[in-house]
């Protein structure tokens, strides 16, 4: 296990600049694929796969999948 220099720090500004990011990103596709949304609301659970996807696509597949998904169970 690699230890952390003394000189090493958490940058908490640009971890919540990325959190409003992923946000956003989150809403856009969610605004761009209203199918999708619907046959979640109707009982689709793949449609839910296709949402978080989507979100990895536009994030370069940086962002973390689990914590996508919640995002989008929490907007829906």
């Amino acid at each position: 296990m690699k230890k952390k220099q003394k000189d090493e720090y958490i940058d908490y500004e640009q971890i919540l600049l990325n959190q409003k990011s992923l946000e956003e990103l989150v809403r856009e596709i969610i605004d761009m694929n209203t199918k999708e949304l619907l046959e979640y609301r109707g009982g689709n659970r793949n449609s839910l796969d296709k949402l978080v996807n989507e979100v990895m696509k536009k994030s370069g597949g940086r962002a973390d999948p689990k914590k996508i998904r919640g995002m989008i169970i929490n907007k829906l």
